[in-house]
């Protein structure tokens, strides 16, 4: 266990002094710079790729890389003048394509206990399985009314960072809601069956993989679609959804990892393991 917080610290300090030395570069600026950086994660998970065949490592490189991105992302969000704006912009792209590589890493580990919680929700549970699909759909509905000219134009500089922090809040809210209603010993009682924690479990995985996606889709259109998004109504409405997905993204996240605490603890204890050995 010690070396494993060893390699974590020296990770986390390598990943600083990378971040300081190109403070202040061109870093950025051009798109070929986020292309180059997106091969190069994708030729570093190649390199990687005999430990990352052992889930533990894949699961616990998926929480570093979403730490970073998520870092960037909220640093992006609340310093809107930053000198060095582009620079942040190019480590959160960095960042948030390396968690999108590890997402995929981690569901090919785990894609069949996925597509058993859906065929749950589709075959055996069907109320909420339907209810959220409607959820879903409903919620696409409204992302697309918001981008119709009269409602995107509401979306302004000046209230953007408002409407984002309201995100964030509903968010925390959801999250932390979850977690006090966990602690009423009836629900806890109730979750002790399998049934209906499998059932808590399968909404919880399904709406974590749409919504990682929906993170992932809607921050890279601004990336490689910003000319059309950024120079019309659209750019502030297009940067809300980016945020929006992001946070019921990680709001989801603190759930799943609720249900999962001692499986991740017991990853970080024995990735060290893992690293040392073929899969």
């Amino acid at each position: 266990m010690r070396r494993f917080w060893g390699w974590t610290l020296a990770l986390a300090a390598l990943t600083a002094v990378a971040m300081a030395a190109t403070l202040g570069s061109t870093l950025g600026f051009p798109l070929w710079h986020y292309n180059a950086s997106f091969l190069v994660a994708l030729a570093a998970t190649a390199i990687a790729w005999r430990p990352l065949q052992h889930r533990r490592v894949a699961t616990l490189g998926m929480a570093a890389s979403g730490v970073l991105a998520t870092g960037t992302g909220f640093a992006m969000l609340y310093t809107r003048d930053f000198a060095h704006k582009e620079w942040l912009t190019w480590w959160h792209s960095f960042t948030s394509f390396l968690l999108a590589i590890l997402f995929v890493v981690h569901w090919l580990h785990n894609h069949a206990r996925l597509r058993d919680f859906t065929k749950r929700l589709l075959a055996r549970e069907r109320t909420s399985g339907f209810a959220a699909a409607g959820a879903w759909v409903g919620l696409l509905a409204f992302g697309a009314w918001t981008w119709s000219p009269d409602i995107a134009a509401r979306f302004t500089r000046e209230n953007y960072l408002y409407l984002a922090s309201w995100a964030v809040l509903v968010g925390v809210a959801f999250a932390y809601g979850a977690w006090l209603l966990y602690r009423l010993p009836a629900l806890r009682r109730k979750l002790a069956v399998q049934a209906h924690r499998n059932r808590l479990r399968a909404l919880v995985d399904t709406s974590l993989w749409l919504a990682h996606w929906g993170a992932i889709v809607t921050g890279f259109a601004l990336l490689w679609f910003a000319e059309p998004l950024r120079a019309g109504p659209l750019k502030y409405v297009s940067k809300w959804w980016h945020t929006a997905t992001s946070v019921a993204f990680l709001a989801l996240v603190v759930l799943h990892v609720g249900f999962n605490a001692r499986l991740v603890a017991a990853h970080a204890r024995r990735v060290e393991r893992d690293l040392s050995k073929k899969p």
